[in-house]
This record gives structure tokens, C-alpha cells and sequence, in this order.
């Protein structure tokens, strides 16, 4: 059915309402439309995200395990350095206890000498 609407000039017709809503049905299909897009756009911009970030997951995996292995190994170097360290006290120590028996020795060596020389001027 035909109806008319009153406008301020009199009345419009039919035809004039059903223009505007073409018009405003074109205009909400543009938007529609535009906002797809953008969705679209958006849901490949959060997958390249979401495989970046797997990704980055990945490498910080990597990275800590790698830590976990140097960890390990800066322990074992620090124990082989410790244990190298008291090798290495040890070696001094017994250097020096060599080194006083050997003047101790030589000490008597120079006293024999000494008593040796006194007995040959003796005699």
C-alpha cells in the first residue's frame, strides 16, 4: 500500500522515502562492508602477532635451556678451578717444607764442612 507522509512543503510520495532508504542501505552496506575489511585485516594482523609471539615463546625456550647449560658449566669450571686452586696450595706447601729440609741439610752439609776442616787443621 501506497503512503504518503507529510512533509513541510505537502506531502512526498513513496518513491522519495524508498530513495532515501536505498541511499541509506547502500551507505550501511559501504560500512558493513569497510568494517569487514578491517576485521579481516585485523584477524591476519593478530595471526602474524600470535606467530611472532610463538616464535619469540620458541627462542625464549631456547635461550633459557641455554642459560641452564652455561649455568652448569660456569659451576663445573668454578669447582675444577677451586679444586686446581687447593692442588696448586698443596704443591706450595709441600715446596716449602722441601725447601726447609734442604737448607736444614744444607745447614749440616756446611757444619760437616766446617767441623771436617777444623778436625784436618787438627791433625
Amino acid at each position: 500500500p501506497r503512503r504518503l507522509k507529510e512533509g513541510v512543503g505537502g506531502a512526498t510520495s513513496d518513491n522519495q522515502t524508498a530513495g532515501k532508504t536505498d541511499a541509506q542501505a547502500v551507505k550501511l552496506t559501504a560500512l558493513l562492508n569497510e568494517a569487514n575489511d578491517t576485521l579481516e585485516r585485523s584477524q591476519k594482523e593478530l595471526a602474524r602477532v600470535r606467530g611472532e609471539s610463538v616464535a619469540a615463546a620458541a627462542e625464549l625456550k631456547a635461550a633459557k635451556a641455554e642459560c641452564k647449560q652455561l649455568a652448569t658449566a660456569k659451576a663445573a669450571a668454578e669447582k675444577a678451578f677451586q679444586a686446581e686452586r687447593e692442588a696448586h696450595a698443596k704443591q706450595t706447601t709441600e715446596l716449602r717444607t722441601v725447601e726447609e729440609a734442604l737448607k736444614r741439610q744444607t745447614a749440616q752439609v756446611a757444619a760437616s764442612k766446617a767441623a771436617l776442616k777444623t778436625h784436618a787443621d787438627e791433625a
